[in-house]
């Protein structure tokens, strides 16, 4: 068997942005000497209201509300292209959540598979409960809870981001304590139990 071709090498933020810059500087060298050469013809000038004088010169004063008329329908025509190139690059909603999907479950640049284990104080609640496993069922996640009184343990298994996203939820957007504390209402219990709290 051949030996694996070698990989490309992986450029930092700042060398990324500085070989796009001699890229696009190298196009506009190319274009300039195509238009000195006749290959392609010059781009007319971009009449603007600021700069009418400078470009057309004594041509501007002859008849100043045509040559106004014209430039705001230029520059009219020049929006209009601009926003139907963004119309046309726009991603339908399906394409949207494709391109979703992918970016959450197709990441080749990370490790396959990573696993979270989340220690809970209390996960009786059906409220949580629920919350805790549908959330994993939508960030295609796959692991098991363990309830029992007094300690809980939710362990995961999944990719990088959605694992970081089911810890946000985990850690961050359950409030564990208001949990407790309604269950602590309906038992009217006195006892003196820890805080309800999830710990990675």
């Amino acid at each position: 068997l051949a030996p694996p071709p070698p990989q490309p090498l992986k450029l930092t933020k700042q060398e990324q942005k500085k070989l796009k810059s001699q890229r696009r500087i190298a196009k506009e060298k190319e274009r300039q000497e195509m238009i000195r050469q006749g290959v392609i013809e010059p781009p007319k000038p971009k009449l603007k209201m600021n700069n009418l004088m400078k470009v057309l010169g004594t041509e501007a004063t002859q008849d100043p509300t045509r040559l106004e008329k014209e430039v705001r329908n230029a520059a009219a025509e020049r929006e209009q292209a601009h926003v139907d190139r963004n119309i046309a690059r726009k991603l339908t909603p399906s394409e949207q959540r494709e391109k979703k999907k992918r970016k959450l479950f197709d990441d080749s640049n990370t490790p396959d598979r990573l696993v979270a284990l989340y220690k809970i104080n209390d996960l009786s609640h059906p409220q949580t409960r629920i919350k805790v496993d549908l959330n994993a069922q939508y960030n295609q996640l796959t692991g098991c809870a363990v309830i029992y009184d007094g300690i809980s343990v939710v362990v995961v298994e999944g990719k990088s981001k959605t694992i970081k996203r089911y810890g946000k939820l985990m850690l961050r957007r359950i409030n564990w304590s208001d949990v407790s504390k309604e269950k602590e209402e309906t038992e009217d219990s006195n006892d003196d139990k820890p805080a309800n709290k999830c710990v990675l």
